[in-house]
Parts: structure tokens; C-alpha cells; sequence
């Protein structure tokens, strides 16, 4: 499921002053950049990684999970009436990534911010109240 050519941002892990090339080239070529990521930055900064030392290294899966994929119900509609759960196998969960939306505050307030000419998805782009995420977030 996970993409081995861009890495989620929110995890990143590197050598202090081994990453300052990627700020300068965007500094240098920011309408290159711009065109070919718009505003996909962690995209562009997995793409240099890559670019200088070949791949990205990755933490092991079990220290993360996706909050729309691993803990909301899979079938759109039933998010209409199943609260979000933690994955039941949670040995070495380390953290759940909120990527996109709902945000944090979001789910734990049942919110899916939706376009007013996009209303129609409120079909499958539904997230209940999901209070556990206090224990954790706040």
C-alpha cells in the first residue's frame, strides 16, 4: 500500500546538514520545481533523496498507520454509522498519520470538510465523532 518513492513528511528522520541541497535548489529553480510538484513538497523532497542517495529508507510499517485507510471502515457508506477504531493489531504502533483530511481536530469532532460544489461525496467522505483521538492528540 505504501509508495516506496515518496515518503510521508510527517516522519522524516535525517543527518543534521545532510539535507540543506533540496531548500537550495528550490530557492534557485522555483518555477521549475513549482511546475512539476505544485504543492506536493513532501513528493519533491522524497524525489531529491532519492536523486542523491538512490532510495528512501523507511521505519518499520508497524510504527505507522493511516487514519482513513487502517481505521476508518473501508465501505464508504458504513462511515456513516461505525466510528473509527485503532487497528486491532497494534504492536509497535508508534503513530497514526492524518494525511489530507479529516485533521486530527476534525475526526475527533466528526467533520469532513467538503466543497460546496462537491456535496455529493459526503456519500463516502464521512468521519464520525471519533473521541478516542483525545487520548492520544490533545
Amino acid at each position: 500500500m505504501w509508495s516506496k518513492e515518496v515518503a510521508q513528511a510527517s516522519a522524516y528522520s535525517w543527518v543534521v546538514g545532510t539535507l540543506g541541497y533540496i531548500k537550495e535548489y528550490f530557492e534557485k529553480n522555483p518555477k521549475e520545481v513549482i511546475d512539476k510538484f505544485r504543492t506536493a513538497s513532501q513528493e519533491y523532497l522524497s524525489s531529491k533523496v532519492i536523486e542523491r542517495y538512490g532510495s528512501l529508507n523507511f521505519w518499520p510499517e508497524n510504527w505507522f498507520c493511516s487514519f482513513r485507510f487502517h481505521c476508518m471502515p473501508k465501505i464508504g457508506p458504513l462511515r456513516h454509522i461505525l466510528t473509527p477504531q485503532l487497528p486491532k493489531d497494534r504492536a509497535g504502533l508508534k503513530a497514526i498519520v492524518f494525511h489530507g483530511v479529516p485533521k486530527p481536530r476534525e475526526a475527533f469532532k466528526g467533520i469532513w470538510p467538503i466543497k460546496d460544489n462537491e456535496k455529493w461525496k459526503r456519500v463516502y467522505k464521512v468521519c464520525r465523532p471519533t473521541r478516542w483521538i483525545k487520548k492520544y492528540w490533545y
